[in-house]
């Protein structure tokens, strides 16, 4: 059974690069692909089904923002880390305080460009996201920690992940981490999702990738990243994310024949708790296992239709693809596996999740 491979460029989590990991994890999805795939509605938000866009009018310096020469007096540029998709991203050091910082510098043409380009990554939602974790912030969701602009760039500081992303780790252990670590892993991140749905908002793109680790080694303080794909509970669904961790409704959202006016995709599905549910199972099974439970969500995935109709035959595949008799064992693995169901009135909300996670 192949494993998940790094993204290469695009990957916008905030971490220090730490250099290629080697091949032997299965390729996902890079930011343009995810892009590519995604359906042709511009902003879902504003159609006419009663729905308020909550993209917010991308910030310059005639808002109530410093300017580059404040961030300058604040703040020394360091390194570049990697490549965003409106820009790059830094590490910087606040000046007063000597602590480390990441800075996202998106460029606002770039912004302004993707209007015209029916893209589904949107830097506006993210910031708006990340506004409004900074007034009520949770210890396992990124944050804003200052904002800067000018008329041809916007400054998002936020915090540093020196560990890199979850993947990162899971790629050092090729059986997967431990059933006590996985466990403490997983309750942060139902938390935080947690948190999130509280707010009304669904991330969209849960994935390891998009799970950062603060500091090497520790994992008692991670958070998830990467509010680019974010939505309102309840809105009308869209085909985006990363194929591995996409829910199947997300993956079979149903399309206008051509022809059908300007838009393509039919809100087949609303937006839910239960798709960041599915995408966090897969997550946390990678986890677990050192390797994906499928390709993809779709019937036609051999291994995902096991998981769905012949639970017998596919734990005779984790068994022979090297999982241990104790995690095969393991209630955290039937709640994974619970978690990944194609019919979502079967999937545990985040409240039975971190019961069970409690009780274990």
């Amino acid at each position: 059974m192949k494993v998940l491979k790094k993204r290469s460029a695009g990957h916008e989590s905030f971490a220090e690069s730490r250099g290629d990991t080697g091949d032997k994890m299965k390729k996902t999805a890079t930011a343009s692909e995810r892009v590519a795939s995604s359906s042709s509605v511009k902003d879902p938000m504003s159609q006419a089904d009663g729905y308020k866009s909550v993209h917010a009018a991308w910030p310059s310096s005639s808002d109530s923002f410093a300017d580059r020469k404040a961030f300058k007096d604040k703040y020394v540029m360091g390194k570049f880390i990697s490549k965003a998709l409106y820009g790059n991203i830094f590490s910087c050091v606040a000046k007063e305080t000597s602590h480390n910082f990441a800075c996202k510098v998106i460029s606002n043409m770039r912004v302004h460009k993707r209007r015209d380009r029916n893209l589904c990554d949107d830097p506006t939602a993210e910031f708006q996201l990340l506004k409004l974790l900074a007034d009520r912030p949770h210890r396992n969701l990124l944050s804003l920690v200052d904002h800067f602009a000018d008329k041809r760039h916007n400054f998002f500081v936020l915090p540093l992940a020196r560990g890199g992303d979850l993947l990162t780790s899971v790629q050092c252990h090729p059986a997967g981490l431990d059933i006590k670590l996985t466990r403490e892993i997983f309750e942060q991140l139902a938390l935080a999702l947690q948190h999130l749905h509280t707010m009304g908002w669904q991330h969209g793109d849960v994935s390891l990738e998009n799970i950062l680790v603060i500091s090497p080694g520790d994992f008692s303080s991670i958070k998830i990243c990467d509010f680019g794909l974010a939505s309102r509970m309840g809105s009308p669904g869209r085909s985006v994310g990363k194929l591995t961790y996409m829910a199947p409704e997300v993956l079979t959202a149903t399309k206008k024949p051509k022809g059908e006016g300007k838009d393509t995709t039919w809100p087949s599905f609303l937006i839910s708790a239960g798709q960041d549910v599915f995408s966090l199972g897969v997550c946390m099974f990678v986890t677990l296992c050192g390797f994906p439970p499928f390709e993809s969500a779709r019937d036609s995935d051999p291994n995902y239709r096991d998981l769905q109709s012949n639970l017998q035959a596919y734990r005779v595949k984790l068994t022979s693809w090297g999982v241990s008799p104790i995690k095969m064992k393991s209630p955290l693995l039937k709640l994974l596996m619970d978690m990944m169901s194609k019919d979502t009135e079967k999937r545990p909300n985040l409240n039975q999740i971190l019961t069970c996670l409690k009780g274990l």
